[in-house]
């Protein structure tokens, strides 16, 4: 006798394991959501991890010359250096394609400053995901962090512009980077950090011949 059953057709339910089904579901419908695995912590470490982080300190390097010290010297064809020895804040966004000088200048200061994010964001993932819980998520943060302090530093020792507009493009980029980190495997997570460390030393390379010069 397995007592009346609840239901109808082939969905009847014994009766006496009705209460355990009942709490069954409901353990499932208030279960906290899992985030998707790829924005996920992963507890294994990552391939080539010390290389990433030389990678990564370069890439710092390359960062501080293009933001800080623009005003210290020039290279022909990227940046006046006397240019960037002001000081000036912008906190209206996107308000450089009111009139623009030249109409594509808005648009290359837009995707470089998201470009130039892109390989921190992607360096950072890949030294972080297997250390913190929310890599994604704390990549963005950390870029925004980075751009903030740039942006506050040009503008207290009168480095260049300081633009609102910098901070949102440098923080999209970083989230970019880590989307795409993510979703690489590894050889491909190796290439892109051998790129950006060859074409890093390539620019500090340049820049060092222009000072010298």
């Amino acid at each position: 006798m397995t007592g009346p059953l609840v239901g109808a057709g082939k969905n009847k339910v014994p009766a006496r394991e009705l209460p355990g089904r009942i709490i069954s579901l409901a353990g499932m419908i208030t279960a906290p959501p899992q985030p998707p695995t790829f924005l996920a912590r992963v507890p294994r470490a990552v391939p080539h991890q010390p290389f990433h982080a030389l990678t990564l300190g370069v890439f710092a390097l390359l960062i501080t010359l293009v933001t800080l010290l623009k005003s210290r010297f020039e290279i022909a064809g990227l940046w006046d250096a006397a240019a960037h020895q002001q000081r000036s804040l912008d906190l209206e966004l996107f308000n450089g394609f009111i009139d623009p000088v030249v109409w594509y200048g808005p648009l290359i200061n837009t995707f470089g400053n998201t470009a130039l994010f892109i390989p921190l964001g992607f360096l950072l993932h890949l030294l972080l995901r297997h250390r913190v819980n929310y890599p994604i998520l704390t990549v963005f943060l950390s870029a925004a962090a980075v751009s903030l302090g740039i942006e506050v530093t040009q503008f207290l020792f009168a480095l260049g512009y300081s633009d609102v507009d910098d901070l949102l493009t440098n923080s999209l980029g970083g989230l970019g980077g880590a989307l795409l980190a993510a979703r690489m495997r590894s050889k491909g997570q190796l290439g892109f950090s051998l790129l950006t460390l060859l074409s890093s030393l390539g620019v500090l390379a340049v820049a060092g011949v222009g000072r010298v010069l």
